[in-house]
């Protein structure tokens, strides 16, 4: 069963709202990003911030590993 969250990225001064399944790689959320056309820095980041958490999470882990949940705001971190 897919479980779906609804969060917003933050990638310098864009803001996206996206709805994904939790079970998706925090990467994939930016591979959709990129695919629809947004605009946002061509590099994108490995790191975010959690603003319920305030906790650093990995690109490379799903949602659900991260603990990231509906209404969060996920914060790109800057290499």
């Amino acid at each position: 069963m897919i479980m779906y969250i609804t969060i917003t990225i933050q990638i310098e001064e864009f803001e996206y709202n996206i709805r994904i399944d939790r079970r998706q790689k925090v990467y994939m959320a930016q591979k959709i990003l990129a695919e629809s056309g947004n605009s946002f820095a061509s590099a994108l980041p490995d790191f975010y911030k959690s603003k319920q958490t305030n906790r650093i999470i990995s690109a490379y882990n799903t949602f659900e590993e991260a603990g990231i949940y509906t209404g969060d705001i996920l914060e790109a971190i800057a290499d």
